[in-house]
């Protein structure tokens, strides 16, 4: 009687068994919640996990099954907490808005989600998925809400900083109002009677490579890793059709240092490199399977922002590179 009446007082949270009349407590059961991630495609957080917070008090702990988690960003990672201007410059967070294209009504912002683990990653937000765009710190999520359920509805370019007119961006940026474009004023939801003037962003007008002069027989190119692209100086020629590499190694472009005459640019030049090393990978599939390279790519019509990420209408694999 003594040891049943000691398991019913230890009832909550335990599944109780005795083993042969030993002293052995009742076990754990589910003493922790799963972790939640966001489904990009509908924005709910689910709960995926194994039972947790097995200490041992109430019995040996059974190994939890070892579960796939899916790429989706974590639901308390900090993000939700930030308003509009302070997710868009947060890393690893990214703005997401209700489209309102079921209604008369323009854009508005919703909430601030964390980015998929896998992020963040380069390229242009047009045309991607819900996945693929929620691994973009730069790109922004719209969803439509149906009778309380959101459905995805695409991705745009982040909003980098609001503005009303071209003077709120300084000397080298421009709003975008100034181009068409006309968004609803922060914090203005539908039915407040909201002011008639347009919002929009402040896009940068500088090319990255505008200021920058490689001399003869090498170009500027804009070349992006991460979302973030910087200028390098690149030859005009193949120029490894006249070097002879030693045996294990082989002639590729790589980039690296930078030209003291030229302030942040790097210099791209031919070089002799061991045969297996990420500089020697010539496709972006195998760059990408290989957890020590990175990917760079050459952006071309690029839109690139104050916080220095950039937006392209192109973009090319251009070499791989160690991390």
């Amino acid at each position: 009687m003594r040891v049943g009446l000691a398991c019913l007082l230890l009832i909550t949270g335990c599944d109780l068994y005795f083993t042969g009349g030993d002293d052995t407590p009742c076990a754990v059961g589910e003493l922790a919640p799963a972790e939640q991630f966001r489904n990009p495609e509908t924005g709910e957080c689910v709960a995926i996990g194994s039972p947790g917070g097995c200490d041992g008090i109430c019995g040996p702990c059974a190994e939890a099954a070892d579960l796939a988690l899916p790429d989706w960003g974590s639901c308390f990672a900090g993000c939700e907490s930030f308003d509009e201007t302070s997710c868009v410059d947060q890393p690893g967070c990214r703005a997401v808005y209700d489209a309102n294209s079921l209604t008369d009504e323009g854009p508005r912002f919703l909430a601030c989600w964390a980015i998929a683990p896998s992020g963040p990653a380069a390229g242009s937000c047009e045309g991607l998925d819900a996945q693929q765009c929620s691994r973009h710190q730069n790109c922004s999520a719209f969803y439509d809400d149906d009778n309380g359920f959101l459905e995805y509805a695409g991705c745009r370019p982040e909003q980098v900083k609001g503005c009303y007119s071209d003077e709120e961006c300084g000397s080298s940026a421009h709003c975008s109002v100034s181009d068409g474009e006309c968004l609803p004023s922060p914090g203005c939801d539908p039915g407040q009677g909201c002011p008639a003037v347009c919002y929009g962003r402040c896009i940068s007008d500088n090319d990255v490579c505008a200021a920058i002069d490689c001399g003869p027989n090498s170009h500027c190119e804009a070349q992006c890793t991460d979302a973030f692209c910087g200028p390098v100086c690149s030859p005009n020629a193949n120029q490894c059709a006249a070097i002879d590499c030693a045996p294990g190694f082989e002639c590729v472009e790589t980039c690296q240092g930078t030209d003291p005459e030229i302030p942040g640019c790097g210099i791209c030049d031919a070089q002799c490199v061991p045969v297996g090393t990420c500089e020697s990978v010539t496709t972006e599939a195998a760059c990408l399977a290989r957890g020590d390279c990175g990917a760079v790519y050459t952006g071309e019509n690029c839109t690139c922002y104050s916080n220095g990420s950039c937006d392209c209408e192109v973009l090319e694999f251009a070499r791989c590179q160690a991390n």
